[in-house]
């Protein structure tokens, strides 16, 4: 038991060093700070969610960190369990997100990484006893594709000076393009009148045999809703995450409660 403690502990201050890495990262100097005519080139539907999500005056940030409880899905036939979870998220380095589950005798914590291209999972149960560990290209690969997709939490990082590339579908869904790290990712947004996201989704590298083939597999977020505004970001704090959603085969497994958000540069 000592032994397994001890190598959690040692895994654990690996976290923390790359948490640390992530929160020194960012841009120095005087910030840049948002206005209008950085969208005024953007189709409609672009423009008006990039004039909904920031604030005019308010500082472009490189990364936000992230308190979201909620509840997680561990398995497509399983009852949601109970979540406190935290993350920081840099689009330009990677992100940790780390979370505490469960209730009873089922209690687990762990972590996803991802720092410059190369991800990891660990979980353990009672913090002690692991009982899932995941690495290597395929992982990584979808890492990459879940650092793109939640660049809806961090909306400047959508912005044209920051490589963003959009297209309009029609008045209410808009496609952008980006890029980190080697893998590229097309998001496909859905936007209300008032410029509020209301789905988001893209193709994300499947890595789990459980979910299917390894390959590009429909993956989002949608019933976003409770906007609330952050350092001049205006995001939606409620959601579900999950596999294929609207399919008939959609597996929803993250349902998320955003409690706060700290933008930084």
């Amino acid at each position: 038991m000592k032994k397994l403690l001890a190598a959690r502990l040692w895994k654990d201050r690996q976290v923390d060093a790359v948490w640390r890495t992530l929160e020194g990262a960012g841009e120095t100097g005087d910030p840049t700070r948002f206005h209008p005519g950085l969208v005024e080139d953007l189709p409609e539907p672009a423009r008006r969610y990039l004039l909904h999500a920031i604030e005019p005056g308010t500082p472009l940030a490189t990364r936000v960190r992230l308190t979201m409880p909620g509840s997680i899905r561990l398995s497509r036939d399983g009852d949601p369990l109970p979540m406190r979870s935290e993350e920081i998220l840099v689009p330009e380095r990677g992100y940790v997100w780390r979370a505490r589950v469960g209730r009873g005798l089922m209690r687990i914590r762990g972590h996803d990484l991802l720092l410059d291209g190369e991800a990891e999972m660990r979980w353990w149960l009672w913090g002690l006893v692991p009982v899932a560990r995941a690495s290597g290209p395929d992982v990584s690969r979808s890492a990459l594709g879940r650092l793109l997709a939640e660049s809806i939490f961090l909306p400047s990082r959508l912005l044209p000076s920051r490589g963003a590339r959009w297209e309009a579908v029609d008045d209410s869904t808009a496609r952008v393009r980006l890029g980190a790290q080697g893998e590229e990712a097309v998001l496909t947004l859905r936007i209300g009148p008032d410029g509020s996201l209301q789905r988001m989704s893209l193709p994300r590298w499947n890595s789990d045999p459980k979910n299917g083939s390894i390959e590009h597999v429909p993956f989002g977020s949608d019933e976003l809703r409770e906007e609330r505004t952050f350092g001049g970001y205006t995001i939606p704090t409620r959601f579900r995450g999950g596999w294929r959603l609207g399919e008939d085969d959609e597996f929803a497994f993250f349902f998320g409660h955003i409690t706060e958000a700290r933008y930084g540069r």
